[in-house]
This record gives structure tokens, C-alpha cells and sequence, in this order.
């Protein structure tokens, strides 16, 4: 992931968290306006408790996952991923929590590779949970490849019959 993708990602996330934070020391939950604003937001966001269930996300997030807010809300992220993901996802929530920083990873989903980073969500001083942030990115599948190569051989071949046909 290119360091400029690392950087904006962090900085999402420790942004959405921030406005999180806000809320929560308001014991209010997430104002319709802020809603709307993290709606906005083109990339997949949900923010979980420490036990990783959901509290809260974007529509985005929604989105890439084709669920409802309501069917969303409340769900544990395990639930919600294949086993694969689901273990890698629960490894990476621990250390967010265990040291209070972000993480950057890749997550796979329906042979998509998705850049994603997961951050801290701070209330008071204490990790209560977390912020994750998906993005995409561009496929790297064998599939793909085989479709690349079929495409360069078909051009070659083009070539190589336009040389012929001119000679």
C-alpha cells in the first residue's frame, strides 16, 4: 500500500474516531448531522466495542457488506465476514486494543483485496473499542491474470497477423 494511501487512512480513521469520541463523551449517540457527514465518506467505516460488535457505521459499509443498518447494528464483526476473515479481523482488534494503535492490513473478500486499517476507540483515556476503515483496492486474482495474459496473447496474435498481412 503506498505510503501516501497508509497516511490517509490513519488519519480517516483517527478522525471518525475522534468524532466518535466526541459523541460518546456527550452520552449521545452519533447526531444525525454527524451521520450524514460520515456517511459521505466513500470508504467502509464501522466502529465496534471491545467485544467487536457493532455500535455504529457508514453506509458504505453497509453497502459492501448489501445489509441494513438495522440488520447491521448490534452484530458481531464475525458474524458478519467469512471464518478466514473473521479470525484475521479478531487477531488484528486484539492488538488495536492490547496497544492502543492502528494497524494496516489487506482483507480479502470475494477475491477483492480491500486496504483497511483499524484504530482505537479512546473514551475517557481507555481502548473501549474500535474504529475499522475498508477501502478498495484493485483485484489481484489468478483469474485476472489469466485474463490479462489472454488479452496480451490475443493482441500479439493481432500483430503479429497485421505484420503478415503487410509483408
Amino acid at each position: 500500500m503506498p505510503d501516501t494511501n497508509k497516511n490517509f487512512l490513519k488519519r480517516a480513521t483517527q478522525n471518525v474516531a475522534f468524532l466518535l469520541e466526541e459523541e460518546m463523551k456527550s452520552k449521545v449517540p452519533v447526531s444525525s448531522d454527524d451521520q450524514v457527514i460520515i456517511d459521505s465518506i466513500p470508504y467502509a467505516i464501522c466502529w465496534k466495542d471491545k467485544s467487536a460488535v457493532i455500535i455504529g457505521c457508514n453506509s458504505s459499509f453497509l453497502k459492501l457488506l448489501g445489509m441494513s443498518r438495522a440488520d447491521c447494528i448490534g452484530q458481531k464483526i464475525n458474524h458478519l465476514f467469512g471464518k478466514e476473515e473473521s479470525e484475521a479481523l479478531q487477531e488484528i482488534t486484539s492488538k488495536v486494543i492490547s496497544y492502543n494503535s492502528p494497524e494496516d492490513f489487506i482483507i480479502e473478500m470475494d477475491e477483492v483485496k480491500y486496504e483497511s486499517n483499524e484504530g482505537p476507540l479512546i473514551k475517557d483515556g481507555k481502548v473501549i473499542g474500535t474504529v475499522l476503515t475498508i477501502t478498495k483496492q484493485v483485484k489481484n486474482t489468478e483469474k485476472q491474470k489469466a485474463e490479462i495474459i489472454e488479452g496480451i496473447d490475443g493482441l500479439m496474435a493481432h500483430v503479429q497477423y497485421m505484420k503478415q498481412k503487410n509483408a
